[in-house]
């Protein structure tokens, strides 16, 4: 597959999924479709601050876009309303053509594990702009994201954006949010992957009173004798 196809099938998706975006707005200078496909090519691109990125997009595909521009796109609430948007469509989208239309399940051939849901929680944070925005106290913000993945599809899930803008909320809280509305009743077996990070409050409180859910983590090895 050509840069060319993969370009393509990546705009198709997109726009795909940007007409069921109540946000999705008629831009002249960045179209939501062009800050879609951007910012995925900002992400897989080697460009380490965002004037590199335009400058790569100006010789590689003849876009001129302004700084002041693209980086007053990066801050409007209205278009990261939109991705959210999209992001929701796109993953149902795949998951569709994943699951259902090519039968991807990569635990199948684990029997023991029929019926189960499998997912595998945990965080991931970004290393700060040189122009990001800073707290009281003068430090950088982290920001970042927890996300869950979906072992079976293969497909990741975000479950809440961490940064100065939005929710603050932690690894552990995010986690218990996402299952504490959920009854044992009405809930599919499953089987959480975590890391070590989920402490005894993870189990106590969620787990002890759902029997559909369970939790699988390492522990940690005792001392060696001496």
């Amino acid at each position: 597959m050509n840069n060319l196809s993969l370009h393509q099938m990546i705009s198709e998706l997109m726009e795909s999924s940007l007409t069921q975006s109540r946000n999705h707005r008629d831009c002249d200078a960045i179209t939501d479709l062009e800050f879609l496909v951007q910012g995925i090519s900002r992400v897989i691109s080697s460009c380490t601050i965002g004037r590199e990125f335009l400058q790569t997009l100006r010789e590689v595909e003849g876009k001129y876009i302004h700084r002041a521009t693209y980086f007053g796109a990066l801050h409007s609430n209205r278009r990261r309303n939109m991705v959210s948007e999209v992001e929701t469509v796109l993953r149902r989208l795949l998951l569709i053509r994943t699951t259902i239309e090519k039968e991807i399940d990569h635990l199948g051939k684990f029997e023991e594990l029929n019926g189960f849901d499998i997912w595998a929680f945990d965080g991931h944070f970004q290393k700060h702009s040189c122009h990001a925005e800073r707290k009281e106290n003068g430090d950088y913000a982290p920001v970042g994201g927890i996300y869950a993945l979906d072992l079976r599809s293969g497909m990741v899930q975000r479950v809440v954006t961490t940064d100065y803008d939005t929710s603050k909320v932690n690894e552990l809280r995010a986690f218990k949010e996402t299952f504490s509305t959920k009854t044992a009743k009405g809930m599919k077996r499953t089987i959480i992957v975590g890391d070590k990070a989920y402490v005894d409050t993870v189990q106590t409180s969620i787990i002890s009173s759902k029997k559909a859910l369970f939790f699988w983590t390492l522990t940690a090895e005792p001392p060696l004798p001496r």
